[in-house]
C-alpha cells in the first residue's frame, strides 16, 4: 500500500478518520476525490449510527456480509467498539491508530 493510512489522517488538508482511509484505498478501489471529500462529516462520531469514520469506511469498500461481519468483529477487538464515542471513551487506541486498524484489516481481507 506505500504510505500507511494514517499518514493522510490530518494531513492532505486536514483529512479525517474516514477521509484517510478512503485516501489510503483509493488507487485499489478507484475512489473518485469527490466521495473523499464527501466524507468530510463522518469523522468525529457522526458517520452512520455514531460508528467510528475509520470503520465507516472500511465498512463502505466492502461488498460481501462475511466480509463485513470480520471487519466488524476484529475492529471491535482490536479498538474496543465500532462506535466512536465508545473508542473516545475507552482510550485503548487514539482515533490516528483506528486509521491503521481499519486499513490493516482492510488489507486483511483483500488477500
Amino acid at each position: 500500500m506505500g504510505k500507511k493510512a494514517s499518514d493522510y489522517f490530518h494531513a492532505w488538508g486536514g483529512l479525517n478518520c474516514a477521509q484517510a482511509v478512503s485516501k489510503a484505498f483509493q488507487k485499489e478501489f478507484n475512489i473518485p476525490e469527490e466521495l473523499i471529500r464527501s466524507y468530510k462529516d463522518k469523522g468525529s462520531g457522526q458517520a452512520p449510527e455514531g460508528v467510528c469514520g475509520s470503520f465507516f469506511a472500511a465498512r463502505q469498500l466492502l461488498k460481501e456480509p462475511q466480509d463485513i461481519v470480520y471487519l466488524a468483529k476484529k475492529f471491535e477487538e482490536l479498538a474496543g467498539s465500532t462506535r466512536c464515542k465508545e473508542v473516545r471513551r475507552l482510550k485503548k487506541v487514539s482515533c490516528k491508530e483506528t486509521v491503521d486498524i481499519a486499513a490493516d484489516i482492510l488489507a486483511d481481507i483483500l488477500k
